[in-house]
């Protein structure tokens, strides 16, 4: 049994690993998509991405655990490569020591706050494990799932908004010259997201209404 426990551990390991190795080549790639034509390929293959992790659950379904572990990797793996395909800016690829060494003084701080955050944002369900059991959890989940769904519009904008200010500061070197693309669609989104909340709040409202209907027909 403990031997079993140790090979899924480092199965979760090594899957981890190949997220974390493929991430910053996700995002260097997602940034190099900055005209409209680019954004039309890059919500192509958002889709392709959404019909892969569609497609997968099949792995959790006849593989479970490890099953769970190949479909994290695999989405992740061919969502990089569809970025790398059709993508009009192809990279070489190689190290140069001194912008390594730069990068690792300013960016191992970052990812130590980076993992604390983590860590942090997973505490909540933890505690209401410990102290509510398991289907406190079970009725915690929709609102993770709420909060999941509101991001997708913010994210969307972001994916947007950050290839272009790069390339402005780019030419620029002014950080001023990016206030225009910075406040502008984040106030745009926050009036815009004030109905979706609206929306949000009758639909539970709704949903807790007719549980409770239910429940005193059937007393």
């Amino acid at each position: 049994m403990c031997i079993r426990d140790s090979y899924k551990l480092a199965y979760a390991f090594l899957s981890t690993t190949i997220l974390s190795a493929v991430y910053p080549l996700t995002t260097m790639q997602e940034v190099t998509y900055r005209t409209n034509d680019e954004f039309l390929k890059l919500s192509r293959i958002k889709f392709y991405n959404v019909f892969t992790a569609v497609i997968t659950v099949l792995l959790v379904y006849y593989y479970n655990y490890y099953g769970m572990l190949i479909r994290s990797a695999l989405i992740t793996l061919v969502y990089v490569g569809f970025l790398y395909y059709l993508s009009s800016h192809k990279f070489k690829f190689g190290i140069n020591w001194s912008i390594f060494r730069r990068l690792f003084k300013t960016g191992f701080p970052i990812a130590i706050v980076a993992y604390m955050y983590v860590i942090f944002i997973g505490l909540d369900k933890i505690f209401i494990l410990k102290y509510f059991g398991t289907e406190a959890v079970g009725n915690f989940v929709p609102a993770i799932q709420v909060a999941t769904a509101l991001t997708v519009l913010p994210t969307s904008i972001y994916q947007i908004i950050y290839p272009r200010m790069a390339n402005r500061y780019g030419q620029t070197n002014s950080i001023n010259s990016l206030k225009n693309l910075a406040f502008k669609p984040q106030i745009l989104l926050a009036f815009g997201l004030i109905p979706l909340f609206v929306i949000i709040v009758l639909c539970i409202c709704l949903l807790y209404t007719s549980d409770a209907a239910d429940e005193r027909s059937s007393v």
